[in-house]
């Protein structure tokens, strides 16, 4: 009986080590967001909303491919979208990761302060007026002394914005030298504001402290 005890024992302890060795080590990947949205950040199937300036998290398996996407939408404008390059992926190493996600320099985010007394609300907005990536997009902006989010744009050389409130027109221009002209700050994040006091323009690099999350962009 001591002899089948120990046995048994013994047989115990290498099931006990045999499902050590295959237990799965995990950790967690952390995305920052940086832009002026929230996102939708899927990671390996699963999705969770990553708010503005905010942080969310993921737990993967040490060694396993992240294949993740992070989508994000303004009201109006374009969809972008950071997906993960599938030939050169990245894989989870021993260690938790974080990222940070932004929107490269190519594309600007837009705001409207139409504090113009006497103006009619803002009905029409042209981004990128006859070029390339033109937007033409009917809008609904009252006055409002507060900044109105309108969405992500692409960032040409010479870009030109127009808006038009009842019979009222106004342009901007990438380049121009008078009051209404404007240039890019050719950096992630960068934010356009339109009727505020030297076309306020503004970035949120100072938000990003991780590595920056590599991936495909698309917009449309």
């Amino acid at each position: 009986m001591k002899r089948a005890s120990l046995f048994a024992i013994l047989l115990g302890f290498v099931a006990v080590f045999a499902s050590c060795e295959k237990a799965e080590v995990k950790h967690n990947v952390t995305f920052y967001n940086t832009t002026w949205v929230d996102l939708q950040m899927t990671l390996n199937g699963e999705t969770k909303t990553l708010p503005e300036d905010g942080n969310v998290s993921f737990e993967v398996v040490e060694g396993k491919e992240l294949i993740y996407s992070a989508v994000a939408k303004g009201e109006k404008g374009l969809t972008i979208t950071l997906n993960s390059d599938q030939t050169t992926p990245t894989v989870l190493g021993e260690t938790d990761k974080e990222y940070d996600v932004t929107v490269p320099a190519d594309y600007f985010f837009l705001t409207i302060t139409h504090d113009q007394a006497g103006v009619a609300a803002i009905d029409h907005l042209w981004v990128n007026f006859n070029g390339t990536d033109a937007t033409d997009e009917v809008v609904s902006y009252g006055i409002s002394e507060t900044a109105q989010k309108v969405g992500f744009y692409k960032a040409h050389t010479g870009t030109i914005i127009k808006v038009q409130a009842g019979t009222k027109t106004d342009y901007w221009q990438d380049g121009g030298t008078d009051a209404w002209g404007f240039s890019f700050l050719k950096q992630p994040d960068q934010l356009l504001g339109l009727y505020t006091k030297n076309l306020v323009f503004a970035k949120k690099n100072n938000k990003i402290k991780h590595e920056t999350l590599p991936g495909i962009v698309t917009a449309k």
